[in-house]
């Protein structure tokens, strides 16, 4: 019997829960040898058990679906999912191609009471990761509670965690250009002339690359500089997706963000940016009036992906319209790189329509409709939220004056 390995760690696991993959292949391996199995491959991942979307996953049933593998070993059920749809949906996969999946420790066989089991445990995995999930969360928000810093993603730039991730301690070396960077915009620059100045003193960017618009723009808007950091604001939902470039299939992270309502948040003092509060205030207020996200309109017509939805791929500037006429006066339209000429090496023209409708494929191919749903619910339902909470703040401040009129009319009348 011909057998495939298979063996994966998530980031928090690796190394500190037994689970390695050296461990995984050897207990596999071993296995293999006491069945007299020959082993036809082995493949790993260093991804969360979340997704199916994974190289090493996605290899094997390459493999499976070329024929000549008769069983997919893993040593335990959650190192191929906790979730109990996706062992469905891979167990049907490889079962159509001939093919049976089995973890070391699965409950029992292949009758329906013994998959009845199997996919029992799975729900009790999944449960477990939900209460491990929440637990982090109850445990993160205590130390908001207490003032702390739980420490989730990098610090704002000009900052760096403490040892224990307590709080942020500024760094006076990066900050310097966060401070010039708030006074520039406060002062009237344009993002794009504050990003090419930064470029051109060789001031450090938060992630090592270069200084881009949008980069100044968060930047401007994050509230730490303002010397508080809220924990809980947002909610970020990650996801992989596959892409192909250069003919190659490509694994990347993707996510989503959901502002929860202001109720949620809990504040966390944090040290002094050195930032003037007048100085943050007018940058924000030029920043938020900004409309360079807006798509442009050209003669009535629309330019779907302009506005900074297309960027370049070589310099990464964002794509702008442009129009030309042939000897008979029929006008195309165009998206193009702006620094063709001058630092960008990519010179080609993308006609609109041609341009558009592959992202339109190329979302409508990645993107299930489920996706789209939940997008726009989730949207909608925020939507509604940030409407209730206006309303309420308005009757809040009805209410005060109403209160603080009457209190004076008191004063001014006293019996």
């Amino acid at each position: 019997m011909k057998a495939a390995l298979y063996c994966r760690v998530s980031t928090e696991e690796h190394g500190n829960k037994g689970y390695s993959l050296r461990q995984q292949l050897e207990a596999l391996r071993e296995y293999c040898q006491q069945h007299e199995y020959e082993i036809v491959g082995e493949f790993e991942d260093r991804v969360s058990r979340a997704y199916l979307n994974r190289s090493g996953l996605d290899t094997l049933r390459d493999l499976v679906a070329d024929g000549g593998v008769d069983i997919v070993l893993a040593q335990d059920a959650d190192r191929i999912t906790r979730d109990p749809g996706h062992r469905a949906n891979l167990d049907n996969e490889l079962t159509s191609r001939g093919t049976r999946l089995e973890a070391l420790d699965d409950w029992s066989d292949d009758s329906h009471p013994g998959q009845l089991l199997t996919y029992l445990r799975g729900w009790v995995s999944q449960g477990e990761r939900l209460k491990i999930a929440e637990r982090s969360r109850r445990s993160r928000a205590q130390k908001a509670r207490d003032g702390l810093v739980p420490g989730s993603g990098p610090a704002p730039h000009g900052c760096r965690y403490d040892c224990d991730k307590r709080t942020h301690v500024i760094d006076e070396e990066k900050m310097v250009w966060v401070r010039k960077t708030f006074a520039m915009v406060a002062d009237g620059k344009s993002l794009y002339e504050v990003a090419k100045y930064l470029e051109r003193v060789g001031a450090p960017s938060p992630r090592g690359g270069q200084w881009h618009r949008f980069t100044i723009r968060n930047m401007i808007l994050r509230d730490s500089y303002a010397g508080t950091y809220y924990w809980g604001k947002e909610k970020r939902t990650y996801f992989n997706v596959t892409e192909i470039e250069n003919d190659e299939k490509v694994y990347k992270r993707r996510s989503t963000r959901e502002i929860r309502r202001r109720t949620k948040w809990i504040e966390v003092q944090v040290p002094d940016s050195g930032i003037p509060p007048e100085t943050i205030a007018r940058a924000r207020e030029r920043v938020e009036s900004n409309v360079a996200w807006k798509p442009s309109n050209n003669d009535g017509l629309t330019w779907e992906l302009s506005g900074g939805v297309a960027v370049c791929g070589e310099c990464g500037h964002r794509l702008r319209t442009c129009n030309q006429s042939n000897a008979k006066r029929k006008r195309y339209r165009y998206y193009s790189c702006p620094q063709a000429k001058d630092k960008c090496s990519h010179t080609k023209l993308h006609r609109k329509e041609e341009l558009e409708q592959k992202v339109g494929e190329r979302l409508a191919d990645t993107i299930e409709d489920s996706t789209w749903e939940s997008l726009v619910n989730r949207t909608l339902d925020q939507k509604v939220r940030d409407l209730e909470d206006m309303r309420r703040g308005a009757r809040r401040d009805e209410g005060e004056t109403l209160q603080a009129g009457g209190d004076s009319a008191g004063q001014a009348n006293p019996r």
